[in-house]
């Protein structure tokens, strides 16, 4: 399905075949990097336009790959907290931006973590500045080895993206204590785990959020088939089709992940919301692991005042272009 293959996103940064400039630092630098978000488009209501156009970038603090624990992490931040996240960037600032990232994957990410918010513009000499950063944990990144050998149940999946959404609250509710203006950032999967964040916690846990390549409503060909661990497409952006079963019971149980939260009919649960102005919601008119936003779901963003951005690209192309664009509009006042 549409949101396991944005691993090879990281895959790609981390081989160095999708190069990010990165000013001030040679290649052997240890810099950071996450999934990027990509641009082509304005400001409010439904935008489109041409290709991307990345910010100024710069490197991160030096990063710890692995999962687990978290890493990086300034002395300042509780231990607790440290434990659940992947820090960069200046604990001073008064901003910070929590991310929820997407997959599903059993690895945090961290140096493609700092690759997305250099695409921002967030980082070293980055146009918004080195602002405080993390990547939180998520169920399966905490505890990898439960879904490497053995198939979980679909009521699992749904557990296991709860605790996910706790984690991440948890994260927000410590920087908020902290009198830190919180940016949420949900790429992809990460997207459908912020869509939860919100439902399940209250729109006011945060202060912003950039939601991108998620859908509100996905087709229910697409979550009822991830939901028996098979695979799943958009042609074009539309037309939704199962691809067939992986054999590996971590694939499986990533597809799951995603249906976990996939089911879910967010037009429905978010209408108690009045007023939602406080995103950024970023789509891809030719998506093909969630595909485009239909009329109904655009229609729900517009009376709701979301900020709409999209991209006439599909589900890559668009984070890459549109991070920076979304960014800029979520730090706004």
């Amino acid at each position: 399905m549409p949101i396991l293959k944005t691993r090879l996103l990281f895959t790609l940064l981390a081989a160095g075949l999708i190069t990010v400039q990165l000013p001030g630092c040679n290649k052997d630098d240890n810099s950071n990097s996450n999934s990027g978000g990509a641009k082509d488009s304005g400001t409010s209501g439904n935008v489109d336009s041409g290709t991307g156009d990345n910010a100024d970038s710069g490197t991160g603090d030096n990063a710890d790959s692995g999962t687990g624990g978290g890493t990086n992490c300034n002395e300042n931040i509780d231990s607790e907290i440290a434990s659940l996240v992947y820090c960069a960037g200046d604990f001073s600032s008064d901003t910070v931006i929590v991310t929820a990232q997407g997959g599903p994957d059993t690895e945090l990410l961290t140096t493609d973590f700092d690759d997305l918010m250099a695409q921002g513009g967030i980082g070293v000499g980055g146009s918004a500045g080195n602002l405080l950063r993390v990547n939180v944990h998520q169920a399966q990144t905490q505890s990898p080895d439960l879904f490497k050998k053995d198939v979980i149940t679909f009521d699992d999946a749904k557990k296991y993206d709860l605790q996910s959404i706790d984690t991440l609250s948890n994260v927000i509710t410590y920087f908020k204590g902290l009198n830190k203006k919180v940016l949420v950032v949900g790429v992809s999967f990460g997207a459908f785990v912020v869509q939860g964040l919100i439902e399940q916690k209250g729109y006011d846990v945060a202060d912003r959020y950039l939601i991108m390549v998620g859908r509100l409503n996905i087709d229910e060909i697409i979550w009822k088939g991830f939901s028996e661990g098979k695979y799943g497409s958009f042609e074009n952006g539309a037309n939704p089709a199962i691809d067939g079963m992986p054999t590996d019971a971590e694939d499986i149980n990533m597809n799951k992940l995603a249906a976990g939260l996939g089911y879910n009919r967010y037009i429905t649960l978010l209408d108690k919301y009045d007023d939602l102005s406080n995103i950024v919601y970023a789509y891809g008119k030719t998506d093909e692991q969630v595909g485009r936003l239909t009329d109904e779901e655009l229609n729900f963003l517009d009376k709701k005042k979301v900020t709409v951005l999209s991209s006439p690209k599909g589900h890559f192309d668009t984070m890459v272009g549109l991070i920076s664009e979304g960014i800029k509009l979520s730090l706004k006042n």
